[in-house]
């Protein structure tokens, strides 16, 4: 088998993990995580935030657009608007980010108004959580975690798949990488945002899951595509009005579960275009 560079340090960073500190102290030990941050309140963002208030978690949330937090605080009692992310995660020991790619990510921990600025004013006595929610790499995001350990700062990878309904809904698919302890803290959190959870192993190894699951709805979309314009072509002239028209959403059915085909052929119906968003929000990743 021909393995290439790239997958070959992919395959050993995530197998061995980070290295962590292992004379830690955890939340959760009674399924309780405690107060949630919540960084990033796009078109994904927003309604899981949303799920989190709705199942009694208090939810401290920021957003580069400020309006976007404050709206969410309007119409949720249990979301608090912070001006920064030093201030959710001075409020919260737990903070999840949907965020567009590990860059964000790192924008947001460092500098005075940062995650760790916030982090180290807590009291003592529960390790943070950084939750990582977006579709990002999973060797940078291995490194990041080893320089967080540092700071005693924990880290969880936890892409998801299932779109904007599916985060509307409450029924996302969510891949997890991580410590067992961090992975059983997060728990709570994580149903009540999706109805599929899945403890995939160490850290890193939810987003390779989400990179396979990205390529087979790569690989079926294309496929689909394919065989629409066969069936364009090869149907006669009395036939186009409704066979082309029909196919697509009774073969579609095979990737209907994923909720890709779903939800382009509704933008499509509706004239609407594409999201331009990152990785974390691009077509596919629900």
């Amino acid at each position: 088998m021909i393995v290439s560079a790239g997958e070959a340090i992919c395959r050993d960073r995530v197998r061995n993990g980070p290295t962590l500190r292992t004379d830690r102290q955890t939340a959760g030990v009674d399924g309780d995580p405690g107060p949630v941050g919540f960084l990033g309140l796009g078109h994904m963002g927003l309604p899981m935030a949303h799920a989190l208030a709705d199942a009694g978690f208090t939810v401290t949330a920021w957003n580069r657009t400020p309006a976007r937090a404050e709206e969410l605080a309007a119409v949720a009692a249990e979301v608090r608007s912070a001006a920064t992310p030093r201030e959710v995660a001075h409020a919260a020991a737990t903070v999840v980010t949907m965020l567009p790619d590990l860059p964000q990510v790192r924008e947001q921990l460092d500098g005075p108004d940062g995650l760790r600025a916030g982090w180290a004013r807590r009291d003592a006595g529960v390790d943070p959580l950084l939750v990582v929610m977006g579709t990002v790499s999973p060797v940078s995001l291995v490194e990041l975690a080893e320089e967080l350990a540092d700071d005693g700062i924990h880290v969880v990878d936890a892409p998801v798949s299932g779109g904007p309904i599916g985060a509307r809904e409450r029924r996302l698919s969510i891949m997890v990488g991580g410590e067992e302890t961090d992975v059983a803290r997060l728990r709570p959190v994580l149903a009540a945002m999706g109805t599929t959870i899945r403890h995939m192993g160490a850290l890193g190894t939810g987003q390779l899951t989400k990179a396979c699951n990205q390529a087979v709805v790569g690989g079926t979309l294309a496929a689909l595509g394919e065989a629409v314009r066969l069936a364009r072509a090869g149907a006669g002239p009395g036939d186009r009005p409704r066979g082309p028209r029909r196919w697509p959403g009774r073969v579609g059915g095979v990737a209907a579960e994923g909720g890709a085909l779903p939800h382009r052929g509704l933008r499509r119906r509706r004239g609407e275009p594409e999201p331009a968003q990152g990785p974390a929000d691009r077509p596919g990743d629900g």
